[in-house]
């Protein structure tokens, strides 16, 4: 979590999963969120996600390498949503209405969704 720099005037929350009340305690600013990105990513570290380009643009970072499920999965029109994909393509469901967002569940569906797309075999 990011401390946000401003009043947040709507968490979003039936969208992000993230009320007032989780912000309390955060200390972590935009600037560690950079000295942390600097320290442990490099060009040659691979991100794996869904629509990350929305995700670095709003903590204003660009990296080269990045594969995004929205566009592994897209057929040209429009990107499907992490959800849809989870459920068609794993048989799984997440993202529970009321209780938006899980970061961790998100990232491990991502990675289930290249593994698949690359027929990964461990």
């Amino acid at each position: 979590m990011v401390k946000p720099s401003a009043d947040v005037i709507d968490y979003n929350t039936h969208m992000s999963g993230l009320r007032a009340q989780d912000f309390i305690g955060v200390t972590t600013t935009l600037q560690d969120v950079h000295e942390w990105f600097k320290t442990n990513i490099n060009a040659d570290t691979i991100l794996i996600g869904h629509s990350l380009n929305f995700d670095l643009k709003s903590v204003k970072i660009v990296h080269s390498k990045v594969v995004d499920t929205a566009d592994m999965f897209s057929d040209g029109g429009k990107k499907p949503g992490l959800k849809s994909l989870a459920e068609k393509e794993l048989g799984k469901v997440i993202q529970v209405t009321g209780k938006g967002h899980d970061s961790a569940e998100d990232a491990r569906c991502c990675m289930q969704l290249v593994q698949k797309k690359v027929n990964w075999r461990e």
